[in-house]
């Protein structure tokens, strides 16, 4: 991996970058521009939210699909 800067990336319009320094947790990936949080970091918050807030999301999942049902059937 190349070694950029956030501010390089940012100028450059890329939605990652890679420093090779290590985040908080001591991981060494690539980190996003957007909230500055590295990808491993976010893969193991999104894991345990899924985990912790399973009834909320699949409500929000069947609301979606039936949303989805309704656009399909006005065509």
């Amino acid at each position: 991996m190349k070694i950029v800067s956030r501010k390089e990336a940012r100028i450059q319009g890329l939605p990652r970058y890679f420093t090779g320094i290590p985040c908080k947790k001591n991981h060494i990936t690539e980190i996003r521009v957007c909230d500055n949080r590295c990808l491993e970091c976010t893969k193991l918050y999104n894991r345990e939210y899924r985990k912790t807030n399973r009834e909320k999301i699949r409500e929000q999942d069947k609301i979606y699909y039936y949303k989805d049902i309704e656009k399909a059937r006005a065509r």
